[in-house]
């Protein structure tokens, strides 16, 4: 069974030679924008170092009523600044 990646999936990233739990904030052409458990994120990983986690794998048989009782709420938001070096200028979009 393959799954998809988008916004808000669970994945697993390749950072430093381990495979990182984290988050999906974008999707791009062949490249994921991560956010890691730990709080540090990567832009434009490239699709070949993201992997759909395990447990997001086993959630793929679960019914949707089963995942609204199983999700928790988040307050994961999108903060292009986090990511920026220290000087550079982010421009955001108004929404």
């Amino acid at each position: 069974m393959s799954s998809v990646i988008a916004m808000g999936s669970k994945v697993e990233a390749l950072k430093d030679g381990a495979w990182v739990p984290g988050t999906v904030l974008g999707v791009h052409q062949d490249a994921f924008d991560v956010l890691y458990e730990g709080g540090e994120g990567d832009m434009m990983k490239p699709s070949t170092e993201v992997r759909i986690s395990a447990s997001a794998e086993a959630d793929v048989g679960i019914s949707s009523a089963e995942k609204k009782k199983k999700k928790k709420s988040s307050s994961i938001g999108w903060n292009a600044s986090a990511f920026a070096d220290e000087g550079e200028v982010v421009l955001e979009e108004d929404g």
